[in-house]
């Protein structure tokens, strides 16, 4: 966790404030002195070591790591670092590369990023292993992993020390062939972050976040305000990642293109965002969990199979049918039963409950009251739109550590993990 308190002012006034600035992964709180946090805010200042432009809007609640006292609490969307002279404005923009770290990457990789090695003396010394790029999608953006080593400063003939260490460390580069604002990158980092969660099992949060923005020399670093993990709340302390590179290798860039054109689908917007909602930090009652997945899988099973459209059509079907001939001999002794008019009023209503009765024929709280089994379903239902086949979605789920009690069954005889 990083703590700044120093002075900031609003980029539109020249009066600084004492001001405390948080920041803990993906988890951003801002505090300041002048309480007047009501519209709309960019502020710029220092801890006296880096600068920060701080994009805010409104108030907000106290946070847990609040050091201040006699300050109010900032809705915090964005925070800026640059060693160079900040635009001015609420927006981030002439973004044509981003770069991004994700701690969870090194473990689905499974790669030896560095090795053993000695010098001309004999002496045994650590090295970075080349290792070429990764790509995840072509075209624009692209998308790829790449790896970064660390500088070393260590000289044998200056440095007496016995230990050197070596970071080779994989990064997500995100290449635009037009400039982009902040709102971009930020749904391609969703998006991208959205998609590890599926193929590792759990990930926590989008660290050193660079930014390459058009005609600035210097590199800008991003953090956002918002919650990008999942499956942080039932991890287990020996949980393993749900795949690793070498299962999906072959056909990775077609996985991450076609999840990609996914997240970007306007017709499953809802329940993906709803699903990765419901397994964020924020802590959710079991009951509520389940209505939720419940939910998610109506939602989109009428966006699969266009009930919600056929319904529609069959409320203006069935009232045309009430007011034709045969119709009225059906239906008026019914509505003179009740004391109904003949009209298009009650024709209507009557039309709506048939056509509300054919929705609810696809109702799922009839289909399973676990949890786990309705959200190895839902995985399952992701992986199938990356482009799995059945049987590849199937092979990763019934080992999965969290839900593989429920899927076990699937197992075919003699199947076992390191044969698949």
């Amino acid at each position: 966790m990083e703590r700044h308190i120093g002075l900031w002012r609003n980029e539109n006034d020249n009066t600084p404030e004492v001001a405390e600035l948080i920041i803990d992964g993906n988890h951003i709180e801002f505090y300041r002195r002048n309480t007047d946090v009501v519209f709309p805010c960019a502020y710029v200042g220092s801890d006296d070591d880096h600068k920060y432009k701080i994009f805010t809007n409104g108030g907000a609640e106290y946070g847990r790591y609040k050091t201040l006292n006699n300050v109010a609490s900032c809705i915090t969307f964005f925070v800026l670092q640059q060693n160079c002279e900040y635009k001015e404005g609420l927006s981030i923009e002439g973004i044509v590369e981003a770069s991004i770290v994700i701690p969870e990457l090194i473990d689905w990789l499974d790669l030896k990023t560095v090795d053993w090695g000695a010098t001309e003396e004999k002496e045994m010394i650590a090295i970075e292993n080349k290792l070429p790029n990764i790509l995840l999608k072509g075209g624009t953006p692209k998308i790829e992993i790449y790896f970064e080593t660390k500088p070393s400063v260590f000289n044998s003939d200056i440095d007496d020390r016995t230990t050197v260490s070596i970071d080779n460390q994989p990064r997500i580069k995100i290449s635009y062939g037009e400039p982009v604002d902040v709102y971009v990158l930020r749904n391609d980092i969703r998006c991208i972050m959205q998609f590890f969660a599926l193929m590792i099992g759990h990930v926590s949060d989008v660290l050193d976040i660079r930014l390459t923005i058009q005609e600035q020399d210097l590199k800008s670093w991003l953090y956002i305000n918002e919650d990008f993990s999942y499956n942080l709340r039932t991890i287990g302390i020996m949980e393993r990642p749900r795949t690793k590179l070498k299962n999906v290798q072959e056909k990775l860039d077609s996985l991450f293109a076609n999840w990609y054109e996914f997240y970007y689908d306007d017709k499953f917007e809802l329940v993906r965002r709803m699903y990765f909602e419901g397994n964020g930090r924020k802590d959710i009652y079991a009951q509520d969990i389940l209505v939720q997945y419940v939910r998610i899988l109506e939602g989109y099973h009428l966006r699969i199979t266009d009930d919600e459209k056929v319904a529609s059509n069959l409320d203006k079907d069935i009232k045309d049918m009430i007011f034709t001939d045969e119709g009225k001999a059906l239906f008026k002794p019914i509505f003179d039963k009740v004391e109904w008019n003949y009209n298009s009023k009650h024709a209507k209503l009557v039309a709506t409950w048939i056509a509300s009765g054919f929705l609810l024929k696809t109702t799922l709280t009839q289909m399973c009251n676990t949890i786990n089994v309705l959200k190895a379903l839902l995985i399952m239902i992701f992986y199938t739109h990356m482009g799995m086949t059945n049987d590849e979605a199937r092979k990763i789920i019934i080992w999965d550590t969290e839900l593989n009690f429920q899927t076990m069954f699937l197992r075919e005889d003699n199947e076992r993990p390191d044969n698949i």
